[in-house]
């Protein structure tokens, strides 16, 4: 079993090493199997009744573990909003589409575990593109 320092410091590596070789990474489906893995993992910290719970969980673990600033917002549209990230800080504009595949299948793992229900996560800007930070939409699924 892990502890929180071991998924925190599995998180910054991924994210460092996404940074280090550039995104997209040469083997995509590897980096997402890993953010399966870890998003498991971190939803293990904390289970959620709803998506503010959930989301203040999430953002209590991205700034405490120094991943970056994590901010939110519950309404008709439920928004994460990163900034200072950690894979992104130093990356100067230059991708076209959004690349944080490994941060979008992160979230949705950690978010469905949590809520016990699926979700969808779509990245919508992201710093790499030059927007001020990396936003991700988040919607559940309703049940079949």
């Amino acid at each position: 079993m892990s502890t929180i320092i071991d998924q925190a410091e599995g998180l910054r590596f991924a994210l460092g090493a996404s940074s280090e070789f550039g995104w997209p990474a040469t083997n995509p489906r590897a980096m997402n199997r890993l953010a399966e893995s870890l998003g498991h993992e971190v939803a293990k910290t904390a289970r959620a009744a709803n998506l503010r719970e959930a989301f203040t969980a999430l953002a209590l673990f991205w700034e405490e573990n120094d991943l970056g600033r994590m901010s939110f917002q519950v309404g008709n549209h439920a928004l994460i909003r990163m900034k200072q990230c950690y894979d992104c800080t130093g990356w100067r504009c230059g991708f076209t589409s959004v690349p944080c595949s490994f941060k979008t299948t992160l979230l949705r793992v950690a978010l469905s575990d949590m809520l016990d229900c699926d979700v969808r996560v779509a990245e919508v800007e992201c710093c790499r593109t030059g927007g001020r930070g990396c936003t991700f939409t988040v919607t559940r699924i309703p049940p079949a």
